[in-house]
């Protein structure tokens, strides 16, 4: 399931629904919902981040 959010309300208090022409909008102030992406920028450099920091460990250990 593709996840939507407005970008301007709270997300805790966000619904959705569907306007007369099938887009789907926010409940609380009417705008177009934004499609979240599945994998963002900041998840791909925590990743490079900790990787760099335990794989250093991981072959003093095996090597």
């Amino acid at each position: 399931m593709v996840r939507y959010y407005c970008p301007y309300c709270n997300p805790k208090y966000q619904f959705q629904k569907q306007s007369l022409k099938g887009n789907l909008i926010c409940g609380l102030c009417g705008e177009d919902l934004v499609k979240k992406p599945y994998v963002r920028l900041n998840q791909i450099i925590a990743l490079v981040a900790a990787s760099s920091l335990l794989l250093p460990l991981i072959y003093t250990f095996i090597f």
